[in-house]
């Protein structure tokens, strides 16, 4: 009884010792395969990224850059109660680049008041625009969505700009 104990136990022993070489040789293997990924994932990235010495470039001088330089307008024929195409013209030599968002005003006796959005709530993608090399951009505007169908009366579309502060573009326009 005493032998057939002693050889049980042995067993267990032994079964116990070779799933614990077996589980940390696989514990190690996972280990080093998680790390070469890693490695392969930093070279990836920093070609990606362009780190390398030889790919940096100089920083964009934009102390020239100026709103001024900047005209909004609706492009003619495109105008209608809840949508219409604007036209950006940047004639900076390092445009500005210029997002979805925009928000519509209404003129009330000499004041511009913004409209109320319909639902209290709406968001715009984040996607930056940059001008073509003639530094034009025209972004198809809808604000069905925003205000619904605009009234009789004068509006004027507003765009945000940043560049080292918000900076405000205008299009002037008129619903009759």
């Amino acid at each position: 009884m005493k032998k057939v104990f002693i050889i049980v136990i042995s067993t267990i022993v032994l079964i116990l010792i070779i799933c614990g070489i077996e589980f940390f040789t696989n514990n190690r293997h996972q280990e080093e395969q998680n790390a070469a990924d890693a490695n392969e994932n930093a070279v990836i990235n920093e070609n990606t990224l362009n780190y390398s010495s030889n790919n940096i470039s100089e920083p964009i001088d934009t102390s020239n850059r100026t709103i001024d330089n900047v005209e909004m307008k609706i492009k003619e024929g495109t105008l209608t109660r809840i949508s219409a195409i604007i036209e950006i013209v940047d004639k900076n030599e390092e445009p500005y680049d210029y997002g979805q968002g925009f928000r519509i005003e209404k003129n009330e006796n000499g004041e511009w008041k913004e409209l109320e959005i319909k639902n209290g709530q709406f968001a715009f993608e984040d996607i930056a625009y940059i001008p073509d090399e003639d530094g034009i951009i025209e972004m198809n505007t809808s604000w069905e969505n925003l205000y619904g169908e605009l009234e009789a009366g004068e509006y004027r579309l507003v765009k945000e700009v940043y560049d080292n502060g918000k900076k405000y573009i205008y299009a002037e326009f008129v619903i009759e």
